[in-house]
């Protein structure tokens, strides 16, 4: 038996339901599957405070694959006046940058 600390939510159909920070003794088997396979979890059991949390995932940007109308509408949307002749790049700034 070994113990593991999981370090994301998740479920399994042996284990049931479980959260970052939950500890549990598990076999060698599930546990190579946990860490190793899943990475979902860690080996050992750890006080909450000597976990380091999830990197969250990035947000997308706004302008986030838009298309120059799409983006000159979403500015006009937010009351931004696009400038004549602004590049792709500018006008995903500018709705970027409103955000």
């Amino acid at each position: 038996m070994e113990w593991i600390t999981f370090t994301t939510f998740g479920s399994n159909s042996a284990i049931g339901a479980f959260g970052a920070g939950d500890q549990m003794r598990v076999g060698e088997d599930m546990a190579k599957h946990l860490v190793d396979d899943v990475g979902c979890a860690v080996r050992g059991q750890f006080k909450a405070r000597d976990l380091q949390p999830a990197e969250a995932e990035p947000v997308a940007k706004p302008s986030a694959g838009l298309n120059v109308p799409e983006l000159k509408a979403a500015l006009e949307a937010k009351g931004i006046t696009a400038p004549d002749g602004a590049k792709k790049a500018e006008l995903a700034a500018l709705l970027d940058g409103a955000a």
